[in-house]
């Protein structure tokens, strides 16, 4: 193994204890963590048999084979992007849905105390809080 494997094994481990910490610190989704786990793996699996890029480019019919390894992080790249793009959009909605909630539910309470009152001598219409 070259200098290089060893720094790749290396990062990999540090990248997987980094992830293991941020779970156990509650600083991401059992969810997510899945992922980056294996995302993780894979690091530590490509680093420590290199052979084995070589092997599935050969297969695939690709002529060099770092360019599998750069096709396969950027199709993960983008389904990551694609996915937290889905997140966010049900999140906003879940927002918006919350918002209205409240506003209906503030507008209902104001309505609830609040009297309307007919007052015979003035022929009007007064309003009373009920909070004052």
């Amino acid at each position: 193994m070259s200098y290089l494997n060893y720094f790749l094994l290396g990062c990999g481990i540090i990248f997987f204890v980094l992830v293991i910490l941020l779970l156990l610190k509650n600083q991401i989704n059992e969810r997510y963590s899945v992922v980056w786990l294996a995302v993780a793996t894979g690091i530590l699996l490509i680093s420590s048999y290199p052979v084995f890029i070589d092997k599935v480019a050969v297969w695939l019919g690709i002529d060099y084979p770092p360019a599998l390894l750069f096709l396969f992080s950027t199709l993960v790249l983008l389904l990551g992007n694609l996915y937290q793009s889905i997140q966010i959009s049900k999140l906003n909605q879940k927002i918006i849905d919350l918002t209205q909630f409240i506003a209906l539910h503030q507008k209902e309470r104001d309505h609830n105390q609040r009297q309307v009152v007919f007052s015979p001598e003035k022929e009007e219409l007064k309003r009373y809080d009920s909070g004052s």
